[in-house]
């Protein structure tokens, strides 16, 4: 089970899914948990790719479809010669 990321899940417009962002380095991938029977769907798959959700994740407004804003993660190390203090 990915862990949990660092936002408050959101609640759909209807009452029924809660959206949460979960972690499963270094992959942020999004799911829904019913808040009835609470089944867990995943939503998202990012396939491993390093990808985050840079801010809050949200609802449409018909509660079929939910917008996120995504990053990719680079790990390239630059190494800057010459600078003075």
């Amino acid at each position: 089970m990915p862990r949990s990321y660092s936002w408050q899940p959101v609640l759909s417009p209807d009452g029924r899914w809660l959206l949460l962002a979960l972690v499963d380095e270094p992959t942020t991938n999004l799911f829904k948990l019913s808040t009835t029977t609470g089944e867990l769907r995943q939503l998202t798959d990012f396939q491993g790719r390093p990808t985050i959700i840079v801010r809050r994740a949200s609802w449409a407004p018909d509660g079929q479809s939910v917008f996120a804003a995504i990053g990719e993660r680079d790990a390239d190390i630059v190494l800057i010669e010459g600078l003075r203090p």
